[in-house]
């Protein structure tokens, strides 16, 4: 790709190319230039809906005098996060470790090999009270790389040695029940969800406690997943008129939220909804998962099928002015009695602009005549509010995420009669068509072209999709197309030294260290995810290859599991049903009918795989049922 191409793959590195400063994309060229320079990289890391990031690129990338200093003093390099996650997860690790905490910008100075010597989030251009904002900054750290080169280098050693030091051998065995009691302490239990503001929505958790109560057969933790999902379906953090979620609370009751809207995030809540439908039989949940498919499709779809990134915070310039009102604006769009409803059936929170946000009054057990009535009401001010644009849309569409929701929305599908389930196949055909190449997957995919080359995440989400399209369909060419890609990701990913799986190829850079992204937080890893598609594929297929590349990633990550076994939450899910796991063989003439079943009913453990004259129960060892009569196998299973 030419440098104008390389711009164009993200809204984010496009919305840079205007920038008076003269930007480089992301490319191991970079470190040669550097070195032939002799200048240190400046390297500001960010993504298209980030609130921050759009401030310091108005106060500082678009200021003549900021602009000026990195094009002489340093080489300039943008890094869309969303694009490459490994870059952006490496340098969040540092500025963790140098300052306690990072976020978005992420803004580093590194030397010509990439290795990290300053790392900071927003400043602003100029700062008189402490360190001189940006210029300050810039013009300091110049100085002292032409004059002073020798603590530069003691310090980028120090910082090395601690980021690139091996792992210590952990004593003790990972235990479900701490993770369950961490959790407990952490609950919120007026308000639901975890810790103090700013509180996110921390998906992998609830789905947590919902697999380890199923292992445990009880449901004495169930309270704390229904009002952590009521309490933010009615909150603010729930867009009640338009629906889908946004990032996350600023608040520690879900009034008032960070306003961006991420696929991720819709798909998890898609997933959890479904799934905690499942596990209760409450129809609300399902319902709530519907709201925000309808949601996505109508929203984050781009013109060719794909799914966009993210939705912007920012509309007009400000933070959240596209969901929020002002009293002049509802007497203005509303008549009397509408605007009477509006106030009967919302609160009114106020942000720090003095706009109003809507939370929801009533919980979930309402009358199907007042949710009729909401729904219309809802229409009448979606309607209005569209008159106003739309917010900005990240339209790159990633591998990973699109995977995820589609995952999300076919289990969603299975536990609603198959509602929307031909298009979820025929977009999942999209996403094979365009994301391809040969046993390979690209990352991103903008206006039909294709970005960089794809991470473990987005091989372990499509094939996870793969898998699940297997078991909704018993078509075997799904089952073919994850073997594939799994194959490859092991030859691209696996390290042969210390197992586990490398975040990015061993190509994409080679002048700092690999890394391995493991955190299930926000969600879940590629290798969390990985770890579940090779269980499955040793289920399906009976092939030892696939359990042992699945051992190896729990005998590397022992260590962080033991020390902190919430940051592998999803992978302490799998772990749960390890040895349990249930495979289900069926004649095609009963595939509807486990399907129908397995929608309404809470079973993580269970794959469903095509079977010829019997229908087979196995684990993963022996198969213990086989019969011609689903009845007798719905009743086995269920006692299981």
């Amino acid at each position: 790709m030419n440098k104008e191409e390389n711009f164009n793959r993200s809204p984010y590195l496009e919305d840079h190319k205007t920038d008076p400063v003269k930007w480089n994309v992301w490319g191991d060229d970079l470190f040669e230039k550097s070195r032939k320079e002799d200048k240190p990289l400046f390297i500001t890391i960010g993504y298209s809906t980030c609130h921050w990031c759009h401030v310091m690129q108005r106060e500082s990338f678009r200021d003549e005098e900021v602009s000026k200093i990195l094009n002489e003093d340093y080489i300039p390099v943008v890094v869309d996060r969303e694009e490459r996650p490994d870059v952006d997860s490496f340098y969040m690790n540092v500025s963790q470790v140098m300052n306690g905490s990072g976020g978005w910008p992420l803004n580093v100075i590194a030397m010509p090999d990439g290795r990290p010597f300053q790392v900071f989030t927003y400043l602003p251009a100029r700062d008189s009270d402490s360190n001189g904002g940006m210029v300050g900054i810039l013009n300091a750290i110049s100085q002292i790389w032409k004059n002073e080169r020798g603590r530069i280098i003691e310090a980028t050693d120090q910082v090395s040695s601690i980021i690139l030091s091996p792992d210590k051998e952990m004593e003790g065995e990972i235990r479900f029940e701490d993770s369950v009691e961490t959790l407990q302490s952490m609950y919120d239990r007026k308000n639901g969800g975890f810790g103090e503001q700013p509180k996110f929505p921390n998906f992998p958790y609830l789905l947590f406690l919902m697999n380890y109560m199923h292992a445990k057969r009880t449901k004495n933790l169930s309270y704390i997943i229904e009002k952590t999902l009521k309490n933010m379906r009615n909150g603010g953090i729930y867009d009640q008129v338009g629906h889908g979620l946004h990032r996350y609370s600023t608040d520690s009751e879900w009034k008032l939220p960070h306003f961006e809207k991420m696929l991720y995030d819709q798909a998890l809540a898609i997933q959890t909804f479904t799934q905690f439908y499942r596990f209760t039989g409450d129809n609300g949940f399902l319902e709530v998962a519907g709201e925000i498919v309808d949601f996505a499709d109508r929203e984050m779809r781009n013109s060719d099928g794909l799914y966009a990134s993210g939705l912007d915070a920012d509309f007009n310039g400000n933070e959240g002015e596209y969901y929020t009102w002002t009293e002049k604006e509802l007497e203005e769009n509303f008549d009397p009695q509408t605007r009477k409803q509006i106030e009967e059936s919302y609160y009114f929170d106020r942000d720090a602009e003095n706009r109003i946000v809507f939370r929801r009054r009533e919980l979930f057990n309402v009358s199907k005549e007042k949710i009729k009535a909401l729904r219309e009401l809802n229409l009448v001010i979606l309607e209005a509010r569209n008159k106003r644009g739309i917010p900005k849309k990240d339209d790159k569409a990633i591998l990973s995420w699109n995977c995820m929701i589609l995952s999300a929305e076919l289990a969603f599908s299975i536990s609603s009669s198959k509602r929307h389930f031909k298009e979820i196949i025929e977009t999942s055909r999209k996403v094979i068509e365009s994301f391809s190449k040969g046993d390979s997957l690209y990352r991103t995919v903008r206006n039909g072209r294709k970005g960089v080359d794809g991470l473990l995440e987005d091989y372990a989400y499509y094939s996870a999709l793969m898998l699940d399209l297997y078991e909704d369909t018993g078509d075997k060419k799904f089952l073919s197309e994850a073997i594939e890609k799994i194959n490859s990701a092991r030859e691209k990913f696996f390290d042969t030294k210390d197992g586990g799986f490398f975040t990015s190829g061993e190509g994409m850079y080679k002048s700092i260290s690999r890394n391995k992204d493991r955190l299930d937080i926000i969600y879940p890893s590629g290798e969390s995810i990985l770890y579940v598609v090779l269980e499955k594929l040793y289920m399906a297929t009976g092939v030892e290859e696939y359990r042992d590349f699945s051992e190896s990633i729990l005998h590397s990550r022992r260590n962080e599991m033991i020390r902190n076994p919430l940051s592998s939450v999803y992978l302490l899910s799998a772990l749960l049903f390890r040895g349990k796991q249930m495979k289900i063989e069926t004649p095609e003439i009963f595939r509807e009918q486990f399907l129908s079943y397995l929608g309404k009913t809470f079973l993580p453990e269970v794959l469903l795989t095509p079977g010829i004259d019997n229908i087979q129960v196995c684990d993963d060892k022996s198969c213990q049922f086989t019969s011609k009569e689903i009845n007798d196998a719905l009743e086995f299973i269920s006692h299981k």
